[in-house]
């Protein structure tokens, strides 16, 4: 004879997966310690959270790393932003490269951020209201 279950266990059983593994006794005595006072599901969602700003962390150091070292190590120009002031950098590898740096800071200097322009967008109509 089978059991009768209530729809609302299929429904929760289509929702939730269930996940079974087999550990070391050892193994298991560690997961709780390191698990605290978090059910497992909890404790495995705040693990893959914490792997994923790790992740992101070095994603972004990363690319801060580049960004630094084509700053640093490439014959580059940079042009300050006509909003902020802050530097757009530019850079090249030609050998007419002294040349061409001239005519480009005269080519943008009135280059500006994405951001920047935004602002200075919003500024105007604020001040023309």
């Amino acid at each position: 004879m089978s059991r009768h279950y209530p729809p609302a266990y299929f429904k929760y059983r289509k929702t939730h997966a269930t996940i079974s593994i087999s550990v070391t006794k050892e193994f298991k005595e560690e997961l709780n310690k390191r698990r605290g006072h978090l059910s497992y599901s909890n404790f495995l969602k705040k693990l893959m959270s914490d792997f994923d700003s790790q992740v992101n962390r070095r994603i972004y150091e990363t690319e801060e790393k580049i960004r630094e070292d084509v700053r640093n190590n490439e014959d580059n120009f940079r042009v300050p932003c006509w909003y902020c002031g802050k530097f757009i950098y530019l850079s090249g590898r030609q050998l007419s490269w002294p040349k061409t740096k001239k005519v480009l800071y005269e080519a943008f200097k009135e280059w500006y951020h994405i951001e920047c322009l935004n602002k200075a967008k919003k500024e105007a109509e604020d001040r023309s209201k």
